[in-house]
């Protein structure tokens, strides 16, 4: 959505490279299977309850269905003022004339900032261990890091990560961090920002719940506190 006016955005600098991040810097990440209503309903929910970044994650759907929900999504996204993302490749994100995108881990993210431009915000899935070169890390926005806590949807998913392994990472890399994995409650959510976590990412406890705009003003809530 090139030339469009997002909301707030929180401004930073990390090795020379400016950074605007939504705020709240809560990523609401999408998942069909599990949600108790239709995406368009959750998205609708969750941007009048202050959401302001959704990514939309569906990686089984036929593009052509995937583009349908996109441009379901994109009025609502406007309308909010929210950057509406997309977990996927950039060529794909490109296709559909995406201006935000989530990378999976091991992607190629100098190509990706390449295609989208200098604009666009991108982000790339960490697991605790990864590590990126200063080049890979300025061409990010931000990066996701997990797990963090076990989740019901990778509930077998290696070890449990410590606050204070995270805490460690985040202290050492030049990229904002978000905390993802198992952030299920609110509290989890407050513990992830003591432990210098830049924004949450969540998925599971906001998609499974029939009434999302509450789920994610718990979230906020929490989040907002530990200010």
């Amino acid at each position: 959505m090139p030339g469009e006016a997002f909301g707030p955005t929180e401004t930073g600098t990390v090795a020379g490279v400016r950074r605007n991040l939504p705020l709240p810097p809560i990523l609401v990440i999408s998942d069909r299977k599990q949600a108790a209503v239709s995406l368009a309903e959750v998205a609708s929910a969750l941007f009048s309850a202050g959401c302001r970044w959704f990514s939309i994650r569906e990686k089984d759907l036929p593009t052509e269905t995937l583009e349908r929900e996109v441009q379901a999504l994109k009025p609502m996204a406007v309308a909010a003022r929210a950057r509406l993302s997309l977990h996927g490749s950039a060529q794909l994100a490109r296709s559909l004339e995406m201006d935000a995108l989530h990378l999976p881990s091991g992607s190629d993210v100098l190509e990706a900032r390449r295609l989208m431009g200098q604009g666009a915000l991108i982000g790339l899935s960490l697991h605790i261990g990864d590590r990126l070169l200063p080049a890979q890390q300025a061409a990010l926005d931000y990066a996701t890091l997990s797990p963090i806590f076990p989740s019901a949807s990778k509930p077998g998913y290696g070890l449990e990560a410590r606050l204070s392994e995270f805490q460690d990472v985040a202290e050492h890399m030049d990229l904002p961090l978000l905390a993802l994995g198992g952030v299920e409650t609110a509290a989890r959510a407050a513990q992830c920002r003591d432990y210098g976590a830049s924004g949450i990412a969540v998925m599971g406890a906001i998609m499974r719940s029939p009434d999302p705009d509450l789920v994610f003003r718990e979230f906020l809530e929490a989040w907002e506190a530990q200010r």
